[in-house]
């Protein structure tokens, strides 16, 4: 079946799903959307020239570090497993080790990976580890048994019927080289990816991916792949067999957590400077590396998650309880359920926001203009995310209906922490009036229509408050009709 057919076969699929699931209103206006991306879509695999690759192949690192690729193998398809092992062969950084751990019934992996070793010359045959696993424990038990025997200073983890891009590793080791110069030590590491066919010839659906962003991971793991962390904190955190299916969700968040604990453990505002004690978008910036590069290839079939997200309900449900273990780790009492869309989450908190998420300073919502969104979320130039975007509509990677850091939000629509008040003063030199809601305080809209000087003052106020430290936090669900 060609490109073309499959992806119109998938669509009707998944809409009718999605009937199913949210009722034939909530269908139409997905479906509409999904005709206009996919009429204004077009993407072609960036494939590097062969110049390119030896140049990389021959490229002296001052910090090199040695990747160790976790592939936990069950009853793969041969001709998959061996476009996988082709991945690494070809890979133009060759400091890694790839470690297969076979859980299947049967010798098939075994066999593959065999015939595949005797045709490669000792170099690189031994960057391969073969290990048949006494019991299938899963597939977070399986990569936990070939986390054994990694050696190397970082750990990615790659699905048995995936692709790399050539340069993936050369990437990686670029980016981490990069933040050493300026002394930072990278702990986690992710790329783009795209979706390939089952025969990984075409290639599709390109996932171009923001800097870490807290808020927006807690509605969806958009990290997703290719992830890679270092050794040793991989070795301590492990994935957890409870969490199966939504394994590596659940790791980045517990690797989030870590990181609250020992970078924000003593997190408090200053009452004079109105500063925390630690930026925390800092922490997040420094300690995690979004690579702008599409280097993982998603095979899609009718068993996968990309394909078919309703195959495995059971992921979902533990993405859920990931997150919820989250927030129980932060003391934050919330309730998180299931948005319309499956893998998408969204969090509702019990009390006041600001003293159960000491990082939040300023809570913004969206502006509807029109039936479109008119203004909201902006960055930091004062560009609002999502403009003109259908207020029924959800955006790409239903970015536009989910929780989400930014840089800046409208005062027109927007709650603020009762220690940033005096903030809000010297740029506005007004009092915010406030009305009661079951979810807390809100402001009380002024409704008025926009003009540059509130804009221009809105967008310094964001900059100054994420200069104290603070994050801001965008709910889309929030709305204010012009």
């Amino acid at each position: 079946m060609n490109l073309f057919r499959t992806k119109v076969f998938s669509n009707l699929t998944k809409a009718v799903r999605y009937c199913k699931k949210n009722g034939p209103k909530e269908a139409f206006y997905a479906s509409l959307e999904a005709f206009s991306k996919n009429r204004n879509q077009s993407y072609k695999l960036e494939i590097i020239s062969e110049e390119e690759q030896q140049k990389q192949r021959n490229h002296k690192f001052l910090y090199p570090k040695t990747f160790s690729i976790l592939i936990p193998a069950y009853e793969t398809k041969p001709e998959h497993l061996k476009a996988l092992l082709d991945s690494l062969r070809d890979q133009t950084y060759g400091s890694f080790q790839a470690i297969i751990a076979d859980a299947g019934n049967t010798n098939q992996v075994e066999q593959v990976v065999k015939h595949y070793l005797e045709c490669l010359p000792e170099d690189l045959k031994e960057k391969f580890i073969y290990k048949k696993l006494d019991a299938n424990l899963g597939i977070s038990g399986n990569t936990n048994q070939a986390l054994q025997y990694a050696t190397g200073d970082y750990i990615g983890l790659l699905d048995h019927d995936d692709m790399l891009s050539v340069n993936a590793l050369f990437e990686m080791q670029s980016a981490i080289e990069d933040k050493m110069k300026q002394n930072i030590e990278t702990l986690l590491l992710y790329s783009d990816e795209d979706k390939c066919n089952e025969d990984g010839t075409s290639f599709y659906d390109p996932h171009v991916k923001d800097k870490f962003n807290l808020d927006l991971f807690l509605s969806n793991n958009y990290v997703c792949h290719f992830t890679v962390m270092k050794a040793e904190i991989l070795k301590e955190l492990q994935l957890r067999t409870d969490f199966d299916g939504a394994q590596d969700y659940d790791l980045i968040l517990r690797f989030s957590n870590r990181l609250f604990q020992e970078e924000l453990a003593n997190l408090q505002i200053d009452p004079e400077s109105m500063r925390l004690s630690e930026p925390v978008q800092d922490i997040f910036n420094n300690k995690i590396t979004h690579v702008s590069k599409i280097l993982y290839h998603w095979r899609c079939h009718s068993n996968s998650t990309a394909e078919n997200p309703a195959s495995k309900m059971y992921a979902y449900e533990a993405g859920k309880r990931a997150i919820e273990d989250f927030l129980k780790q932060r003391n934050v009492v919330a309730k998180v359920v299931y948005m319309k869309h499956l893998g998408f989450y969204k969090i509702y908190y019990y009390g006041e926001l600001f003293s159960q998420r000491t990082e939040i300073g300023l809570l913004g919502g969206r502006i509807i203009k029109n039936n479109r969104i008119y203004a909201g979320a902006m960055d930091e130039k004062g560009n609002v995310l999502y403009a003109g975007l259908h207020k029924r509509f959800s955006g790409d990677m239903h970015k536009a209906v989910l929780y989400q850091n930014v840089e800046a939000v409208d005062i027109n629509c927007m709650v603020i922490r009762e220690e940033l008040m005096p903030l809000y003063q010297k740029y506005f030199g007004r009092e915010l009036c406030f009305f009661q809601e079951e979810d807390g305080l809100k402001p009380v809209c002024t409704k008025q229509e926009i003009h540059q000087e509130l804009l221009s003052k809105s967008i310094a106020f964001c900059k100054e408050v994420r200069s104290l430290g603070y994050l801001i936090l965008w709910d889309p669900d929030w709305e204010m009709e012009l």
